[in-house]
């Protein structure tokens, strides 16, 4: 019954291969340097962009189990998780140590107003869109619920075996 309610999550998935929808959005690091969100994308691996907030259980619930399955499942392949902290109202100190803290292997930049956010349209936290190589669209996920990470880094898995 999950994984029915899973599959059907992913059926808003958008097609393969459809172009980039990164926006020219300035994002900030958790050192406070400015950075353009056309950057996360530098076309030489993967990566998993993860939309999240501190404050809310689901994401961070999220963030931890797809780290956890990239190492398990993308063992060795050029995949780089990027979280996107947003929705923090500006208070933004926090969260450098927030994520030291839980030992998270991925790269984080701030929406400090939530700008790339509602430039690409995302509905809420958590929300995962995965790039190719070239950084185009091969999945997005909206939410979380146990095992999603699994289906995400299966995507994966098919789309590297279909391109190698």
């Amino acid at each position: 019954m999950i994984m029915i309610g899973i599959s059907l999550l992913f059926s808003a998935t958008v097609a393969k291969g459809q172009q980039t929808i990164i926006p020219s959005v300035k994002l900030l690091t958790p050192e406070f340097s400015n950075v353009n969100s056309k950057t996360l994308l530098d076309g030489h691996e993967m990566v998993i962009l993860i939309f999240w907030k501190t404050s809310d259980k689901k994401c961070c619930c999220h963030i931890s189990s797809m780290i956890e399955a990239k190492e398990q499942m993308l063992q060795g392949e050029n995949v780089k998780i990027i979280g996107i902290c947003s929705g923090e109202g500006g208070t933004v100190c926090h969260i450098k140590p927030f994520v030291a803290g839980r030992d998270w292997e991925m790269e984080v930049y701030i929406d400090t107003n939530d700008d790339l956010k509602r430039a690409m349209g995302i509905p809420g936290t958590p929300y995962t869109i995965v790039f190719d190589e070239n950084g185009k669209v091969v999945c997005q996920y909206n939410g979380y619920c146990i095992g999603s990470e699994e289906l995400i880094c299966e995507k994966l898995q098919v789309h590297l075996a279909m391109n190698n």
